[in-house]
C-alpha cells in the first residue's frame, strides 16, 4: 500500500512520508566465469543500484538516467507552492522497482451534471528500466499495485517519457503544459455545467451537425 500524504505537506516533507527518501545509482555489470572466477565487464549494460540497501533493482541500457525520487517530487515543487495542486498518495512497489506519486488539483470538487469531477495528476516510473515516465491527468485515484495498474492501464491523457539526457528538459515543458490544462479545467468547468443544463433534440443535432459540415 502506498501513503496518504495528510496535511498536504511539502514535497520535502512528502519524500519522507512516503518512504522514498533514498537514491538509486548506476554501476558496471560484470559476469563471473565460474571455473577461473574471473570478472568480465558486460558492454553497454548498468545495474541500478538503491543506495540504501544496496539492492539490485534491475538491468539497464547505457543510454538510461536515473529520475532520483528527490526530482520526482520537485516536479510538483512549483504546482505545490503556487496552490495548483496537493500531493494526495505516493508509494514503492516491488522494493523500490517502481514508485508513484499523486496530486490532486485543489479546490473544491467540480459537480457537472450530477457528477463530482475529482481531477488528478499521476506521476509513475520504473528504477528498474521496465516503465518509462507517465505522467498527466487520471481519474484513477493510486494507493496501491493494483490501482497504480489500472490507471497505467487507462492512461488517456498521460505522456510518457523516456529515461534519457534529455528527460530533466521533457519534464519542466510537460509541467507547463499541465499548468495550462490545470487553469484551463477550472475555467472550463461553468461552460460544461451550462452545456449540461441544455438538452439537445435528434433534429436539434441533426441541423448542428449540417451546419458544422457546411462550414
Amino acid at each position: 500500500l502506498g501513503h496518504v500524504l495528510d496535511g498536504a505537506p511539502t514535497c520535502a516533507e512528502a519524500l519522507v512520508l512516503a518512504g522514498m527518501n533514498w537514491a538509486v545509482n548506476l554501476r558496471p555489470m560484470c559476469t563471473t566465469i565460474a571455473d577461473g572466477g574471473v570478472s568480465l565487464a558486460v558492454p553497454g549494460h548498468n545495474a541500478v543500484i538503491r543506495m540504501d540497501t544496496g539492492a539490485v533493482l534491475g538491468v539497464v541500457g547505457e543510454d538510461f538516467r536515473p529520475l532520483q525520487n528527490v526530482a520526482a517530487f520537485g516536479f510538483f515543487e512549483p504546482l505545490v507552492s503556487s496552490g495548483l495542486v496537493t500531493l494526495e498518495t505516493a508509494g514503492v512497489l516491488r522494493a523500490g522497482r517502481r514508485v508513484w506519486i499523486m496530486a490532486r488539483v485543489a479546490g473544491d470538487p467540480e459537480e457537472i451534471a450530477g457528477d463530482q469531477i475529482d481531477p488528478y495528476v499521476l506521476f509513475a516510473h520504473g528504477h528498474d528500466g521496465s516503465l518509462a515516465v507517465h505522467c498527466g491527468f487520471n481519474a484513477t485515484r493510486v494507493v496501491c499495485s493494483n490501482t497504480l495498474g489500472l490507471a497505467l492501464r487507462s492512461r488517456d491523457g498521460m505522456r510518457a517519457l523516456r529515461h534519457t539526457s534529455g528527460l530533466a528538459v521533457d519534464l519542466d515543458d510537460l509541467r507547463a503544459v499541465l499548468e495550462s490544462h490545470i487553469r484551463c479545467f477550472r475555467d472550463s468547468a461553468e461552460a460544461w455545467r451550462t452545456l449540461s443544463e441544455h438538452t439537445c433534440t435528434d433534429a436539434d443535432f441533426k441541423a448542428y451537425a449540417l451546419t458544422v459540415a457546411a462550414v
